[in-house]
Order: C-alpha cells, then structure tokens, then sequence
C-alpha cells in the first residue's frame, strides 16, 4: 500500500493505540506494490504465531485473485484448508468455487460443519472410537480430544445463527419444517449440482454433525 496512504497512515494509528493496550511495541511494516498483493501475501505465508497482523481492504482478498493471474495466496483455499478439506489444492476455481464448482468428500464436508458446532475447534474424524473383546474388556479407545481452534468462538456462532434461522429457509421448506428440531436449534445447508444430478445435506445440533447425498455419481 503506498506510503502515506490511507491504508498506510490507518495502521501506524491502530498501531499506536494497540501499543498502549498491549504494554508492547507495535511494528507497521508496509509492503507497497501490486495493489496490496505483496504485503498480503508476506502476512498469508508468515508463521500462525498470533503476532502477524494484516491491515488491508476488501478488493485485495475477494478481487484481487481473480483479476490477477498468480497473486501469491487464495484466501477461499486457505480458509478451506484450515477447515480440513483436501480435494481443493490444485484446480482453479476462481468465484466458481462457492457454486459448487469444487469436489469435496463428503466426510471432510461432514468435519467441517462439525468445526462450527465444537465453536471453532476442528477434530479430525475417527472411523473407530473403541474395541472391546468378548468380555467387555476394552482394547482399543480413541479419544479425539478438544481439536485445534480455527475459526473464533463468535464467527462459529454468526455462522450457525445464520444456517439455523429458519424463517430464511421456509419459503423453500416450510416453516418448522424437516430441517428442524423442537428441542434444540438445527444448522443446516441443503445443495444440488447441474441439473439436479446430485444433492447434498449437511447440518449439526450443538451435540452431532451429519451429512447426507443422494445422486448419481
């Protein structure tokens, strides 16, 4: 971003009052040049520490990688990744990509949705929790424990609001229709590919995660 700029000047500000907050130095390091592309990639690659912080504008992450041809990261994969997906690492799938324009396992979809209803935290799917012999005596136990926090506790939340109201959703299900509960709120996203050739749901109570497809294949 260029120097002196708007971008620029707003960080060394925020920078200023977050040095008084945290009882520490704040760093502005700008990256001008390629419209943001250089500096928002340096912070994309940098280290999960919790210390990097990118300050930039909208256009960088949704326009920029569809404008220009190698922009150094792709925030819709990377989010993706985080989340548990494997099937997405090596096609182009520019806006596409939120129409269903990229494979997914349904296991690794059913993980991901799970990661909302854990608040954030993402476990990653165990096929056997426990063998017993024919005694009862226990031989083999998993334990998938609390998981890795990837997404905070309040954009979990935003996201299970939306994907539960079903008022959104009744003028295509009804209201209190069959993606609802009356004990427990229901999040869950229903969808088809082209010409109705397949069709997904998956959703999640506060306590199970599950997922449905029904198609040909």
């Amino acid at each position: 971003f260029a120097t002196g700029g708007v971008t620029d000047t707003s960080g060394r500000l925020i920078a200023e009052q977050l040095s008084k907050r945290l009882g520490q130095q704040v760093i502005v390091d700008n990256k001008p040049g390629a419209s943001g592309n250089i500096g928002t990639q340096m912070v994309a690659t940098a280290e999960p520490d919790g210390y990097t912080l990118l300050l930039g504008f909208d256009g960088t992450m949704v326009i920029n990688p569809h404008v220009f041809p190698k922009v150094g990261f792709d925030t819709a994969k990377d989010f993706a990744r985080r989340l548990g997906y494997t099937t997405l690492d090596n096609g182009d799938f520019g806006l596409t990509l939120v129409l269903g324009g990229g494979e997914v396992r349904l296991i690794e979809h059913v993980a991901a949705y799970a990661t909302f209803a854990n608040g954030g935290y993402k476990t990653n799917p165990l096929s056997i929790l426990r063998v017993e012999d024919n005694r009862g005596d226990i031989l083999l136990e998993e334990k998938s424990g609390k998981g890795e926090r990837v997404i905070e506790e309040k954009i979990a939340a935003l996201i299970s609001s939306v994907l539960n109201d079903d008022g959104a959703r009744a003028f295509a299900f009804g209201s209190l229709g069959i993606l609802t509960l009356k004990d427990r709120p229901v999040a869950a996203k229903t969808g088809t590919t082209q010409n109705y050739k397949d069709a997904w749901t998956v959703g999640y109570t506060p306590s199970i995660a599950a997922g449905v497809w029904v198609g040909n294949s």
